[in-house]
């Protein structure tokens, strides 16, 4: 069972002497936090990060850094950058608001600027990935098979792998999209959702198998090979179509993680954003 934010301080306050729950480390290669102050920056200038205060509502964001610092997402223009929104305009915390237009953020290496690549998140044929997000709309409807020309939440430069979206004659859904030559070309789950509607995505890819969920619902899966190409840019928030929502937290993992930690990490993130 997974537990609310008030279920889980009403646990830790009634357990003083264990632990709070944290991510699991292990595999771990990707933590963005939008609701870290830190780790969220309104200007970035000749390689070294200024804040200019701690950001209030509306606040544009050029610099999305990494929990380690070593990689960071940031704006290439000033009309890219995604707007800061605290908890009354936001998920259950502050997050980041991404207009649906032209904001994005590409993941680069924090020191020299060097685009970071798909492989550098995930492997080809093992990953476990979560992402806390709101969608606010969706225009674009392409097929399962052409997800990868939807609205993207997460993706690579070269259409091979994401998370995208799809507003199906008014149904809106979340599309998983992996692209395997070995196994069917376009491998996609897609998943109903709601919009103006908290959720966690949990994706996976383990053993020939895609795996996908919603808020620590039942898995859907579908067989799919190895991603055929993992050298593309990681980019968020942008592949041929924006995203028009909020994000709070990324996590990626370059394992499948084990039944616990897949579990303890939905936990964390469902205390956190739900």
């Amino acid at each position: 069972m997974l537990l609310s934010r008030a279920h889980a301080r009403a646990a830790s306050a009634l357990n003083p002497g264990v632990p709070p729950l944290v991510l699991p480390s292990a595999g771990r290669t990707l933590n963005l936090d939008a609701s870290d102050n830190d780790h969220v920056w309104k200007n970035h200038q000749a390689g070294s990060p200024y804040h200019n205060g701690v950001p209030v509502d509306g606040d544009l964001i050029e610099v999305w850094e990494e929990e380690s610092g070593v990689n960071h997402a940031k704006a290439p223009l000033a009309t890219n950058k995604p707007t800061w929104r605290s908890t009354s305009t936001g998920l259950a915390l502050p997050c980041l608001d991404f207009d649906g237009t032209d904001d994005h953020l590409p993941l680069l290496v924090a020191a020299t600027g060097v685009a970071k690549l798909l492989s550098d998140v995930v492997t080809n044929s093992t990953f476990t990935f979560y992402v806390a997000f709101r969608v606010d709309g969706v225009t674009t409807n392409a097929s399962p098979s052409l997800a990868y020309n939807n609205e993207a939440m997460v993706a690579d430069s070269g259409g091979y792998w994401g998370v995208h979206l799809r507003n199906q004659a008014g149904v809106y859904k979340i599309q998983t999209y992996n692209y395997s030559g070995g196994t069917g070309g376009a491998n996609t789950i897609e998943l109903p959702i709601n919009l103006n509607t908290n959720y966690i995505l949990k994706y996976r890819h383990s053993g020939g198998t895609l795996g996908a969920s919603l808020n620590g619902g039942a898995e859907t899966t579908t067989a799919s090979g190895n991603t055929d190409a993992v050298t593309g840019n990681f980019k968020i928030a942008h592949a041929s179509q924006y995203f028009n929502g909020r994000l709070g937290q990324i996590v990626a993992y370059n394992t499948n993680q084990s039944a616990q930690d897949q579990t303890d990490t939905m936990t964390f993130l469902s205390a956190k954003w739900l």
